[in-house]
């Protein structure tokens, strides 16, 4: 039988006990700067509480309850709204926040990626010059779209090397499905590059902000790569285009020159 009491002290426990998880777990703690566009931020408090700053118009001044599910260095349960959910990962002082929706009949499909910094993080900190790399490499003088399917039952195998980086290649159709499954920390971090086949140079890869930070130095025709982000472009589209029902997370590229993609 239970008491009047018994749904108070219960719920007062639960709290207690979610109070010393974000204790515990102090390092999400505090303000993370969007390394793109560092005016951007994210206040995360003791209480379970995330807050976007008021100057970023999608979210402005908005609070979000999330709850922490430790594992392996990810932070998962954000509730943003009855769509979206989150999950966090940390590494060192930075962490990459992506949002997913369960859509389409894909469990986990990602919607945005987003690496930030935590205030105070020292430059040394943000360096991921020495970690292993995904390598994709286009055919010789390929432009345009290209996507990559990642975690296809049919795809095709990758391979990687002695320094630990992945090889994915992407041929002349702008299709790659790869059993691969997919990284957005690693993608989020700038680690992936991007080559022409038997070229001596990586192409030039552009972040997100780049429209709004037009860069002098870069000649106007410099071949460069744009990621667009995932599943840009209807899974229905992609699946007649193949003949074939693609699942899992799909990532949208564009090579063109400097110029072509500021205008994009």
């Amino acid at each position: 039988m239970t008491t009047p009491l018994a749904k108070p002290i219960l719920v007062f426990t639960l709290f207690l006990q979610s109070i010393l998880v974000f204790a515990q777990n102090n390092s999400i703690l505090g303000r993370w700067h969007h390394s793109a566009a560092p005016e951007f931020f994210i206040q995360v408090d003791s209480l379970g509480y995330f807050t976007f700053n008021p100057e970023m118009d999608l979210f402005s001044g908005e609070t979000y309850k999330y709850t922490i599910y430790k594992d392996g260095g990810y932070y998962d349960g954000i509730e943003v709204d009855r769509l979206f959910r989150g999950r966090i990962q940390l590494e060192h002082n930075f962490m990459v926040y992506y949002s997913f929706q369960d859509r389409e009949g894909i469990e986990d499909r990602i919607d945005e990626v987003s690496l930030f910094y935590k205030v105070g993080a020292k430059p040394e900190d943000l360096d991921f010059s020495q970690e292993p790399k995904t390598i994709i490499t286009l055919p010789a003088g390929f432009g345009g779209k290209f996507c990559i399917a990642y975690h296809q039952p049919d795809g095709k195998p990758f391979e990687i090397d002695a320094q630990g980086n992945t090889h994915l290649q992407v041929d002349e159709s702008g299709y790659l499905g790869t059993t691969l499954p997919v990284d957005p920390f690693r993608m989020a971090k700038g680690n992936e590059v991007l080559r022409y086949k038997n070229a001596t140079q990586n192409l030039l890869v552009l972040d997100s902000n780049h429209a709004e930070k037009v860069d002098l130095s870069i000649p106007p025709q410099t071949i460069c790569v744009y990621f667009q982000g995932f599943n840009k472009q209807g899974r229905q589209m992609l699946s007649q285009k193949l003949g074939k029902a693609i699942k899992g997370n799909v990532g949208y590229y564009v090579v063109d020159t400097y110029e072509n993609l500021l205008k994009q």
